[in-house]
């Protein structure tokens, strides 16, 4: 009498890659910046959710939306970011930049930082900046952070002083184009 046939337990996890980022791989996830505020504070938070937020955008000249890793991870490749920023220049002409850093820890990670080009007004002004930033290959542990800092600068004084400037998080765009968004390449390990 012939045995049963043993079949092995499936796999608890179903991924599906692109063909794209099977042959580069690198699988990408997309993360909304947004704020949530508690008694303590008002905290930048990156997730792979669209909330509805009361905050569609922050007047500061420089922003850090975190996320923190809970099962190890590696990341690399080109790295995709989304912004919309703006200045009021008070009636004095004035130029900016935007500058978004990929860090792990609060920290740099080397060659992942990138400057958009100049916005120059003498008035109200504003632009979304997508960037590229080419990011190492980085391992990140359970509990390390994903960081991604957002810094508005004066390129002729190195601040905006007397000048009113904001950073856009609002992922579901109850104004039109105040989307943070960040596409990070997960490196996909067999």
């Amino acid at each position: 009498m012939p045995l049963p046939p043993r079949y092995k337990k499936a796999s608890e996890k179903l991924v599906n890659y692109t063909y794209e980022d099977y042959i580069a791989s690198a699988g990408y996830v997309s993360f909304n910046g947004f704020t949530t505020k508690d008694n303590a504070a008002t905290n930048y938070i990156l997730s792979n959710h669209s909330f509805k937020t009361a905050t569609t955008s922050t007047e500061s000249v420089s922003l850090t939306f975190t996320k923190t890793i809970k099962t190890a991870q590696r990341i690399g490749g080109q790295a995709f970011i989304q912004v919309k920023h703006d200045f009021t220049a008070n009636g004095n002409s004035n130029t900016a930049n935007l500058t978004v850093s990929i860090q792990k820890n609060t920290v740099e990670i080397t060659g992942a930082t990138v400057t958009g080009a100049d916005l120059t007004s003498t008035g109200a002004t504003s632009r979304v900046e997508i960037l590229d930033a080419t990011v190492p290959d980085t391992y990140f542990g359970v509990d390390d952070t994903l960081d991604i800092k957002i810094t508005i600068a004066n390129t002729a004084a190195g601040v905006l002083i007397d000048h009113s400037q904001h950073i856009y998080h609002d992922p579901a765009e109850a104004v039109a184009n105040t989307k943070m968004q960040v596409d990070i390449p997960f490196r996909v390990e067999e």
